[in-house]
């Protein structure tokens, strides 16, 4: 997420997809000069960019160029910023893209994303997912996933969250210039497994870049999904039709619940996301809408058996 720092006190500010800068006391960040306007500029991610956009009568000064009457200018990182006030001496240090994020009221919570995941309620028990697929934000939740879009309200856990989701730039996406990452439907995903199936790690390779994950107890679900594409590859099953099985199904094979499954793909979407930079690291696992059923998204598949002595505990 982008980042603002005050030059005059040294603090910083993490700036959310559309914030409001002024000495309102409402703004996401607050001016104290007395010279700056109550509504002094707002800032705002277009999915491509950031854009700083003046809405004062004195000016907003960026790298000494004055905006005025409702110009507005890309942002750079390192682009000084004077908002109306000569003491209001600001800096633009970074210019990474928002992730999704949600207000519960219900609790008074922010629950803010990263790497362009978000997990509800929260990280620790997430029970539904929030992820950038195919130029659009999709719910993951109950087995099941749906489009939101911003100001959207869902609820979860019994709770309600209004969805605070950045705009998308489905050309961007498509370029796989957005977030400057990869797309996870080219790589390649590598299982090495304990003889007993205790342990299971996987890694990604991209190009010549391979990145092991840190091992999870929800590997073993990435493994089961593995297995099913490849075999229904080798029997001569269209790439479309490969590797489908029903969650329940998913979830006997791992002596879980079918819930506790959908938790499993919440956090697996996260880590990777978090561990590779994937733009789509919610293509790990699909889901055919209606039907129950789940795949893994990666065509490009191995598995290699280990021996359990060399193989590193997994962490729940």
């Amino acid at each position: 997420m982008a980042v603002l720092l005050n030059l005059e006190t040294g603090q910083s500010f993490r700036v959310r997809a559309r914030s409001l800068v002024g000495r309102a006391s409402r703004s996401d960040i607050r001016l104290s000069g007395m010279r700056a306007s109550s509504h002094q500029a707002s800032i705002q991610w277009d999915g491509v960019c950031w854009m700083l956009k003046d809405l004062s009568r004195n000016g907003t000064v960026v790298n000494g160029l004055v905006l005025s009457n409702g110009r507005a200018c890309r942002m750079e990182p390192g682009d000084d910023i004077v908002f109306g006030d000569p003491g209001e001496r600001w800096r633009w240090l970074d210019g990474k893209p928002p992730c999704p994020t949600a207000i519960c009221r219900d609790r008074g919570l922010h629950i803010e994303g990263t790497d362009g995941v978000l997990l509800l309620p929260d990280d620790a028990t997430p029970r539904a997912s929030v992820c950038a697929r195919d130029g659009h934000w999709e719910l993951d939740i109950n087995g099941g996933s749906c489009r939101v879009q911003d100001g959207e309200v869902v609820r979860v856990s019994d709770l309600s969250f209004e969805l605070e989701l950045p705009c998308i730039d489905p050309a961007a996406i498509a370029t796989h210039s957005y977030r400057h990452q990869l797309s996870i439907l080219g790589a390649r995903i590598h299982f090495q497994v304990s003889q007993d199936e205790e342990f299971v790690s996987v890694s990604f390779t991209t190009g010549s870049t391979t990145t092991a994950l840190r091992p999870r107890a929800f590997h073993y679900l990435l493994l089961i999904l593995a297995r099913a594409r490849l075999e229904d590859t080798a029997a001569g099953v269209s790439e479309a039709e490969a590797g489908w099985l029903y969650a329940d199904e998913v979830a006997r094979r791992r002596c879980v619940s079918v819930e506790d499954t959908n938790v499993d793909i919440c956090r697996a979407r996260k880590q990777i996301a978090q561990s590779c930079q994937f733009v789509d690291a919610v293509h790990i696992i699909e889901r055919r809408s209606g039907t129950g059923h789940l795949r893994l998204g990666v065509a490009a598949i191995s598995i290699e058996r280990n021996d359990a002595r060399s193989a590193p505990a997994p962490v729940p």
